[in-house]
């Protein structure tokens, strides 16, 4: 377990594993397995790339006229 719960509010962080707690939501902590973690990442990657698209297209836009 990484996380202790020391109220129905509070999650106390303990170790290198604290990262997999979600503090304040729950008192559970939350375990995501390595594959899980690794498409969450390639998900927000995808999302930074559409972004990053929208701005140099705004820039692009924005230079021609």
């Amino acid at each position: 377990m990484c996380c202790e719960p020391t109220s129905h509010k509070f999650v106390k962080h303990m170790g290198m594993n604290a990262s997999c707690c979600t503090p304040g939501l729950s008192h559970r902590p939350h375990f995501f397995s390595k594959k899980k973690k690794i498409e969450m990442l390639k998900k927000h990657i995808d999302s930074l790339k559409e972004k990053i698209e929208d701005i140099e297209a705004y820039i692009e836009e924005l230079s021609k006229g």
